[in-house]
């Protein structure tokens, strides 16, 4: 039922087209670990090569060592070829005089954009749930995107 609703979202929204390449960015929590494996299924029917992609932001200590350390395990299990970095994000934030969490966003985000462009234009799937839209259409708006890109 999951993946019959993940179809039918990619289908609506022409997000996924067949043999292309996606990076899923996995954090290690429950969104986007149902994500992979949403991709995953469908790997031999739209013919995608799945990546992974995790950041650790060094924010939670020896928690954000365990998730990123969990996301390896699932990487590594399922034959995917995982980007991993580490940002000390409470540093950054701090140089940068921005909040931990919108620093903790700018990198992940320009990570997942750099591991695109160095895989020739591979698409980004995150997982978001409804608490997540608002802090994505203000990451659009700021960049500029237009009415259609906020949807």
């Amino acid at each position: 039922m999951l993946l019959d609703t993940v179809r039918n979202t990619i289908q609506t929204h022409n997000l996924i087209e067949k043999g292309d390449k996606v990076v899923c960015a996995v954090s290690g929590g429950a969104d986007s670990v149902c994500l992979l494996h949403a991709l995953l299924n469908l790997r031999s029917e739209y013919q995608l090569t799945i990546y992974a992609a995790n950041v650790n932001h060094l924010i939670r200590g020896e928690e954000s060592d365990y998730d990123s350390d969990f996301v390896k395990r699932i990487c590594k299990a399922a034959d995917v070829e995982l980007f991993y970095r580490e940002y000390d994000v409470p540093k950054l934030s701090k140089e940068l005089k921005m909040g931990t969490e919108e620093c903790a966003r700018m990198v992940r985000y320009e990570f997942f954009e750099e591991i695109s462009r160095n895989l020739e234009g591979a698409k980004i799937a995150t997982a978001h749930n409804l608490n997540d839209n608002a802090e994505t259409v203000l990451f659009r708006l700021i960049r500029g995107s237009s009415a259609e890109g906020l949807c």
